[in-house]
């Protein structure tokens, strides 16, 4: 089963990249606007505040969650930045295989050096690098120095959004830091 669920996640996955790359080729031209919007959306999840069980952080909480939503505003600017202006076949697995290596070395960073993975944790982490930069390899085309640097600059701040997500939800439930996140992600929308 477990087969199945990963597969149609993936072919889902795809399916909004593909979305977002004729988005930002055809409808909506600039990935500022673009994430905007995103940003914006988000701060429609107040109207939940209601219905779940919400509850108000310490400030250095707070401010964790709103960075966590403001850095992940920044890091699809530059996702989408990167489908605009290149082939999705170059950007999504660019990301993809530099993300684990920014969140590796934020994780390390961050816990000063107590997030070690065991060895046979880090010969998964190679391999998912490996089949990463294996997927962007074509017969006469490589990804160009441009995509990359784009691509390692999305990773960069994904890995710092999903680091700090991680931090707030240690803290927090789900519910509140989901919120708090997102009214980050409105506050860098705006910015």
């Amino acid at each position: 089963m477990w087969l199945a669920i990963t597969i149609s996640f993936y072919f889902i996955l795809a399916a909004v990249f593909l979305v977002d790359k004729y988005l930002l080729t055809q409808k909506i031209t600039s990935p500022k606007l673009y994430s905007f919007f995103v940003g914006l959306l988000g701060g429609l999840t107040i109207f939940l505040i209601p219905f779940v069980d919400f509850s108000l952080p310490t400030i250095s909480q707070l401010l964790l969650a709103l960075a966590a939503g403001a850095l992940n505003i920044f890091s699809l600017f530059w996702f989408y930045k990167g489908l605009k202006d290149f082939e999705a076949s170059r950007i999504v697995p660019g990301v993809t295989g530099i993300l684990p290596v920014f969140t590796f070395l934020v994780t390390f960073f961050v816990s000063r050096g107590a997030a070690v993975p065991d060895p046979r944790d880090f010969l998964a982490f190679l391999i998912l690098i490996l089949g990463s930069v294996l997927v962007t390899k074509e017969s006469g085309k490589s990804a160009s120095l441009l995509s990359l640097k784009v691509a390692g600059i999305a990773a960069f701040f994904f890995a710092l959004s999903f680091v700090l997500m991680k931090y707030v939800y240690l803290a927090q439930s789900f519910w509140p830091g989901f919120i708090w996140m997102r009214v980050g992600g409105v506050i860098a929308a705006l910015l």
